[in-house]
Parts: C-alpha cells; structure tokens; sequence
C-alpha cells in the first residue's frame, strides 16, 4: 500500500456504501409500508442502537471495559420513572434520569485511572448486580416484579400507534448519532480515541486523562439517559427484567459486530441481533444462542474492527493550533539530576547520576544495552519516581517550582516533550491527527504554529489519510517528531530516534537536531549511533551499570585508556 493511499480499498467503501444503503431502505419500508409488527420491533431495534451508539463513547473510543452499562440504562429509567411518577413533573424526572446516569459513568471513569482490563470489567459487572439486586429488594421504591407505569410522559402513543412511536424512535436514534459524530470529530474526540489507543502516549502529548474520561462519560450519561427517558416513555412501564444481563449482553453484542467506534456499524448490527429474531419470531432461543455466539466469533476473527469500521476522519477545522505563548505560561527550558538514585528490586537502575542538561544545547547520553539511559529518560519524564536525589526543573521566568512524579501530562503541558526507542501513535488517528495531538492539552503551553506547515516540514503530506499501521518505519519517527515540533516542546527527550533509520532519514534527523538546538531547546540525545553522536553532540554522558562513569567530547573520551572499552576505539554508526 502507498503512502498516498487513504488506507481503505475501494471494496471496503463499496461495504460501508452498501451497509448504509440497506439500512435507509430497511427504514423507508418500516416507516412508510410496515405493518404493525415490524414497525414495533423496528422501534425496540432503534433504541437499542441508539443507546448502543452513545455506549460507544465510553467502551469504544476511550476503550473503558464498562460492563455496567444496564445499569446506567436501569437507573436513568428508573429515576425517571419515580420521580415523574412521584413529583408528576416529567423535567424533573428528567433531570434525575440524567444525574443518576452521568454520576455511574464518572464513577467508572475515576475507577477505570486504577483500574484496567478484566480488573475494571469484574468491578463493574458487580456494580450491575448490585443495582439488579436493588430492584428486586427495595419493591416499595421499584415496584418489585410488577414495575412502574402511570407516570406522565411528552408522549401518549397507544398500542397500536407504531409509526408514531417509530418516528419518535428514529429522531433518538439520528440525534444521539449526530452528537457522538459531533463530539468524537473535535478536539475531545481526538484526545479520546488517542486515550483509547495508548493512554501512556497521551499523557505524554500533555492530556489529562483524568479530565477527558470524565468529560466522555458526561456526555455518554446525558446521551444514555435522553435515549432511556424517551424509550420509557414509548413503552409506559419500568420493570427489572428489562434492564438485567441481556440487555447488556445485547448492546455489547451490537457494538462488537458493528464496531465499537462507528454509528452506521451499531444500527446495522442493531437490525441483525435484535430485529431479526424478533420478526421470524419461533426460533428456539438455545438455537438462537449458538448463531449469534457464531456470528460473533466470525466477526471478530475476520473483521475486528466490526462490520462497519468507520474511515479516519481528520479535524481539519484545527488545523492552525493557537495556544498561550510563554509569555503567558513559564515553560521549563532546562532539566538536571542531582544524585538520582533508582532501583528495581535488587537491580541497580540508576546510582548517584549528576547531570545538566542545559537550553541551547544537545546532550548525549551513550552505554550498553542496561546501563540505565532509559531509566534516566523515565525519571526526568516524571514517570517514574528517584529513590534518592532530585531532578531539577530550570524554568523561563526563573522561579523555582516543582511537579508531582506521575504528572506526566503536567510536564507536557510547560514544555517537556518525549520520544521512544519504537514511536508511539494512537492507530484510530490519523497521520494528521497524530500529529495534531500536540497542541490538544487542556489550556497547554506551545507557540502559535501552524500544523501544515509541521506537516510539510516533516515530509508527511503524502501520508495525511493513511492509517499509522501502514507507515514505514522512517515515517512513523517522523510523526512522532513532528508532534514534538509542533508543540513547542523546550525540553526534549530523544530515546535513540535514529535506530532503523537510513542513512537520507539520519540527515534529516541531524537537520532536525541542529534546528532545536539553535531555537534554544535543550535536547537529551539516548543514542548508540556514535557517528551521529559526534556530529551533534555538544557534550557527551557515558554511562555504565546505572552511573556516569565520563562527560566531555566524544572523541576526546574515546581516546582515554579507561573509556575505549566503553566506548568502543572507533566511531560506530549504527546500534
């Protein structure tokens, strides 16, 4: 595939072209020529994909293993229903409906910073079953078995109004897609599907994770809760057995064969789990079981993405990345340890390091595999935490503050930017977005810079629409550098960014090099192609078991007696 490539073939657009195609036919005919049956089932199937559309915020983008999301469903439906019933207000049954539901997701949201994997999905199944277990428990409140009706409603549709109810349903269904569309194509959006992709790199690139989850959820918990509202509404009754495991079970479904991060996959998977054995009707549920249980195993096998895998998308409409100057914000332009100290167990990582690394000047840092080079980058990152000693943070109105290890993206945000020995990129961006990330921080330092310029000066325009999975490697770096540029990072940590690159790629690096250096950015080089160590370097750190063990010229340690062994007698140009 060539960079110029958008990514996706011309059998896959004719997919998703087809999809949508049969889609709207399947609603022309419901709406205008379908019988009472098919129009109610029709109706059940668009607010399944409605809630199933605004479930993918939070278990699709931000790629949160939320398995509680009946739950969100339950308590919006039921605190609707109690309160309307109780108050006889329908806005103020509303308002709880949606409080319940956004204070459930954010609680997620916090737990899942701690939390992660099968950790967060077995906390919040039991958080289900506490609700289930409520519903049955507490029948004064929830009506037991028998549930809640005879509450006010902004709809009084009878049994047999089922295009009415339907047209209501639809209205759900494409205001609920357009807003997730809407959200999920901003700067939002991009910072949740990059949290999503690798949560690490976002921290790096300046994000709040923290910030962004809950503001994902928020939206989710409003979206999840209009959709419930309404569709209680449409069916005048609140009973348990509609918002147990299987309404669970049937949503996750929906987006794991639509595809988590799409609005058309959902609808359409929608039609498949959902109206298809409501309308054959008969079918022996066991049976029914097996195929979708099959069906499942095809499609993530075969198309993991789902069967409607929505195109990259750029935000182009932030494209000219305006932030504070620094005049506005104190940047950090200078970093330093002092008797850094850290240890892993018994291993040595790092012992007793001293080191400036000052603005306006590039420092390498050369050694062995294991001699501690990324444990330094690690501790000056604010990822990890010294055991002993401090590092130092020199900063451009000269006031002297300190951050919190783990506030990586706090680090980000006042200038200090970082690179890794394999680049990290988020796979849902693309090229441009990726790129774009750097000037995505919540209120983040950086100068006035325009991305297509970056984009240009990093040779990247011909791979704008490709997918980052299809890049060579050189261009993979590339993106990664450029995000740095174009966040005016003023402290910059370089993991050996020449390893695997050719020798036209290396001179574009040392182009790249020389040009922070002469803006004044203070540039930490890890690398062990010595050849280009030599050329940039204005001073060179050798370090060995975890100490600095010699600081100068790279040449002139060379050619002592106790570092040639270290260093190696002659200049090396690769790793």
């Amino acid at each position: 595939m060539s960079g110029r490539s958008t990514g996706k073939t011309g059998h896959e657009r004719v997919w998703r072209r087809a999809i949508q195609v049969l889609v709207l036919a399947l609603y022309g005919y419901g709406i205008t020529a379908a019988g009472y049956g098919f129009q109610a089932t029709l109706t059940t199937v668009t607010f399944v994909a409605a809630l199933a559309v605004a479930y993918s915020l939070v278990l699709g983008y931000l790629d949160v293993f939320d398995f509680a999301q009946h739950a969100v469903i339950g308590i919006a439906a039921y605190g609707f229903a109690i309160t309307a019933a109780g108050s006889g207000s329908v806005w103020l049954g509303v308002l709880v409906a949606c409080a319940g539901a956004v204070a459930l997701l954010v609680a997620i949201a916090g737990l899942s910073v701690r939390l992660t994997g099968f950790q967060l999905g077995l906390v919040t199944i039991s958080m289900g079953t506490v609700f289930l277990t409520a519903l049955t428990t507490f029948t004064d409140l929830t009506g037991g078995s028998s549930g809640i009706s005879g509450f006010p409603g902004w709809f009084d549709f009878s049994a047999l109004q089922t295009r009415p109810a339907l047209l209501v349903a639809v209205g759900v269904l494409v205001a609920t897609g357009l807003l997730v569309r809407l959200v999920m194509s901003g700067r939002l959006g991009r910072l949740g599907v990059a949290i999503g992709d690798d949560e690490f790199l976002a921290r790096v690139v300046g994000t709040n994770v923290v910030v962004v989850r809950i503001a994902v959820s928020v939206v989710c918990g409003l979206l999840t809760a209009a959709g419930t509202v309404i569709w209680v509404q449409e069916q005048k009754v609140v009973v348990p057995t509609t918002y147990g495991l299987p309404l669970l079970i049937q949503i996750f479904l929906v987006l794991m064969v639509g595809g988590r991060r799409s609005v058309w996959g959902p609808i359409a998977a929608s039609v498949v789990v959902v109206g298809i054995p409501g309308w054959i009707g008969g079918l022996d549920g066991n049976l029914l079981t097996i195929v979708f249980a099959m069906l499942v195993i095809v499609v993530v096998v075969r198309r993991p993405t789902g069967l409607f895998p929505e195109p990259l998308r750029d935000r182009r409409r932030r494209a000219l990345v305006h932030r504070r100057r620094s005049a506005e914000r104190p940047t950090i332009v200078g970093i330093a340890t002092d008797g850094v100290g850290k240890t892993f167990g018994s291993v040595v990582a790092l012992d007793d390091v001293s080191v400036t690394f000052p603005p306006g000047q590039i420092t390498a840092v050369i050694g062995s595999n294991g001699s501690g080079k990324t444990t330094l980058l690690n501790c000056l990152n604010g990822i990890w935490r010294p055991d002993s000693g401090r590092v130092g943070l020199q900063w451009s109105d000269g006031v002297d503050r300190s951050f919190g290890w783990g506030r990586v993206h706090r680090l980000a945000r006042h200038g200090l930017g970082r690179s890794f020995q394999v680049p990290r990129l988020a796979p849902g961006l693309s090229v441009r977005d990726n790129v774009g990330l750097a000037g995505d921080g919540w209120g983040r330092l950086a100068r006035d810079r325009c991305l297509e310029e970056t984009l240009e000066r990093w040779h990247l325009t011909p791979w704008l629409d490709s997918p980052v999975s299809v890049l060579p490697h050189g261009v993979r770096r590339w993106v990664e550098l450029a995000r740095l540029d174009l966040g005016g990072c003023r402290v910059v940590l370089l993991d050996e960014p020449a390893a695997g690159l050719t020798d036209d790629e290396v001179e574009v690096l040392v182009e790249a090099l020389r040009r922070w250096r002469a803006d004044g950015c203070a540039l930490v080089l890890v690398e062990h192609n010595h050849a280009l160590v030599e050329r940039v370097a204005d001073h060179t750190v050798v370090m060995v078991g975890g100490r600095v063990v010699g600081t100068g010229d790279l040449a002139e340690m060379r050619a002592r007696g106790d570092l040639r062994d270290v260093i190696g007698s002659t200049t090396r140009s690769g790793t």
